[in-house]
């Protein structure tokens, strides 16, 4: 059991034609899976994982408020 495969999974199913239909969907994801492992003959999962942590910000803007005022500061995110 993954979290993440079960996020992908889930995500996938949202809004198409394979809307509700999970095993149909997970089907989808371990030919995907599999063309992936056979092309680059690395660990798709690890490569999703790689993917996710590229794709993640850098930068994240934070509200901070002094008697009344509002001031929007950006702050550095902590990648993990």
């Amino acid at each position: 059991y993954c979290p993440i495969l079960e996020r992908l999974v889930c995500s996938l199913m949202l809004k198409s034609r394979n809307s509700g239909k999970k095993i149909k969907t997970i089907a989808i994801v371990k030919h995907a899976f599999y063309l992936l492992h056979k092309t680059t003959g690395k660990n798709p999962i690890q490569l999703l994982v790689d993917a996710i942590s590229n794709c993640a910000p850098h930068e994240d803007s934070l509200m901070l408020s002094n008697s009344g005022q509002k001031k929007a500061r950006s702050r550095r995110c902590i990648t993990l």
